[in-house]
């Protein structure tokens, strides 16, 4: 009953430290929903990392680096309200970043 009753108070003491990094966590800077990018150059950041829109361009609009690595192609990049981007390609149409990739919104 012991052992049962430290298990316990460890698991706990283990949650409660997790729950506390969980809520400390990301940088003060975040960018809001509704911050947009269009020029080369410009970046924001969201939870994923830094954003920035190079000079690599396509038919769809200018380079979009994550973490400096291009992930894509847009126009413009706003943050949604779920902080993650939307990119507009130069047809109009908008991809909404899924984590890994940017996907046609519906």
């Amino acid at each position: 009953m012991r052992q049962l009753k430290s298990a316990l108070v460890l698991i706990a003491s283990i949650a409660s430290i997790g729950l506390a990094g969980v809520a400390g966590a990301g940088p003060s800077d975040v960018s809001k929903a509704g911050q947009s990018i269009n020029k080369v150059g410009e970046s924001l950041e969201t939870s994923e990392g830094k954003w920035t829109l190079t000079n690599h361009k396509s038919a769809a609009g200018l380079g979009v680096a994550l973490n400096g690595k291009g992930v894509g192609y847009a126009v413009t990049l706003t943050v949604g309200k779920d902080g993650y981007p939307r990119a507009t390609h130069s047809n109009g149409k908008v991809y909404r970043w899924t984590g890994s990739t940017f996907k046609l919104e519906q």
